[in-house]
């Protein structure tokens, strides 16, 4: 344990730390760990206890019982990048997949999209949908799958006009240079688009690590915040009470995706509003 503290310091190198912090809680027990950031207190910065933490808590691990641990965790969670997410898991986080190391192994992969649903021929087209913006925060967690691995992504959110189903939703949106003929579409809980995302970004594209469990949780919530509110992300406990408030699909369309594991694409529709927020992504090229 003593070692693999001392290297956090010798080597700063950010894919590092979040490596070393996934594999840390992966492989040692959280009394070990706490333990050991105990006697560390005010040697660490702020950012690797971050990274041990939420890796403990997508892990499902029980930080409350350890009383003198969790105050000194608590702290320094309320001035990391970690601030507003729990050091408990939420309802919409049960049975999260996380990477599983073995030897010469960079982890798991999670597997998502709707590869086991017919292609459909979109209906005549619906009147184009305006002021339909970028956003980028939608995107972050396949950032890594873009600037890593050669992908693709892109962020939507708009407010519709009029009613609209969401497969005239996905007919009228700009996906690139072709125009789509054919899409899948099925509905899906908050917590399985939330299980996507959070797959996505802690396990990487085609050739890239990911950003392991912690960046992918914060992440994950990022992202759900950005497709449903049009405001700031202040808690994970506030964001999973929003996107109640939205009815959630996944989608693959006939062009730019490639229809393999390595495409994501989920779409959130306000149920008693018309605002709606959309991520496409995909890392078959």
């Amino acid at each position: 344990m003593s070692a693999a503290f001392e290297l956090y310091a010798l080597l700063g190198e950010d894919r590092f730390k979040k490596r070393m912090a996934s594999q840390l809680a992966s492989a040692q027990s959280v009394e070990v760990l706490l333990s050991a950031l105990l006697e560390r207190q005010g040697t660490l910065d702020d950012y690797i206890v971050g990274l041990i933490t939420h890796e403990l808590v997508v892990r499902g691990c029980g930080l409350r019982q350890h009383a003198a641990a969790y105050n000194m965790l608590e702290a320094v969670n309320q001035r990391s990048i970690f601030r507003g997410l729990p050091l408990c898991p939420l309802a919409m986080e049960a049975g999260i997949e996380f990477r599983r190391y073995t030897i010469g192994s960079s982890g798991n992969g999670i597997i998502f999209g709707a590869q086991d649903v017919e292609f459909v021929e979109f209906a005549d087209e619906s009147p184009a949908i305006p002021n339909v913006q970028e956003h980028d925060g939608i995107t972050l967690p396949v950032h890594n799958w873009v600037a890593q691995s050669n992908g693709a992504a892109i962020g939507l959110k708009g407010v519709l006009s009029d009613t609209r189903q969401p497969q005239e939703v996905l007919a009228e949106l700009d996906f690139g240079d072709s125009k789509t003929r054919e899409y899948k579409l099925r509905s899906i809980a908050p917590d399985v688009a939330f299980h996507q995302l959070f797959g996505a970004c802690a396990n990487g594209g085609a050739y890239s690590g990911g950003e392991y469990g912690a960046v992918g949780r914060l992440y994950a919530f990022l992202s759900m915040q950005a497709l449903t509110s049009a405001g700031d992300f202040d808690s994970a406990e506030a964001t999973e009470r929003i996107v109640q408030r939205f009815d959630w699909y996944e989608f693959s369309l006939d062009v730019w995706f490639f229809n393999e594991w390595l495409d994501i694409g989920i779409l959130a529709m306000e149920k008693d509003g018309r605002a709606f927020g959309l991520l496409a992504g995909t890392d078959t090229d």
